[in-house]
């Protein structure tokens, strides 16, 4: 029984320390978050990626902000997250990146092909 109260005053300074976190950081509470991500259905508003286990470490959702305006654009997994990061928030990189992943797939396909064709004249 004691246990079971120390368990439950955990989670509450817990869910205490996060709301802190949110309202310092992002100016925005734990409903708001538990809002916008229950509007993204508990998932990562990029890949899609949901936490299946509370004890999952290494996997969290966590708030994307816009670092010029300060505004929560939505909540990501920690991945995508991260990769955005690494793009410096730059659509033009991202663009740049995603054509580079079509165009290379499209090379190595042509390429395979010359090569298969060379090799059967």
């Amino acid at each position: 029984m004691k246990q079971s109260k120390k368990l439950v005053r955990s989670k509450l300074a817990s869910r205490k320390n996060r709301a802190k976190n949110l309202w310092t950081k992002y100016k925005i509470s734990i409903e708001d978050y538990e809002t916008i991500l229950k509007k993204q259905d508990k998932k990562c508003a990029i890949c899609g990626a949901a936490k299946k286990r509370k004890n999952l470490k290494s996997f969290f959702l966590c708030v994307d902000h816009d670092h010029r305006s300060g505004k929560v654009r939505g909540i990501l997994c920690n991945k995508c997250n991260t990769a955005l990061a690494f793009f410096n928030d730059s659509v033009d990189n991202l663009q740049t990146a995603a054509s580079y992943l079509m165009f290379s797939e499209l090379k190595i396909k042509h390429l395979l092909e010359s090569h298969l064709t060379s090799i059967q004249t």
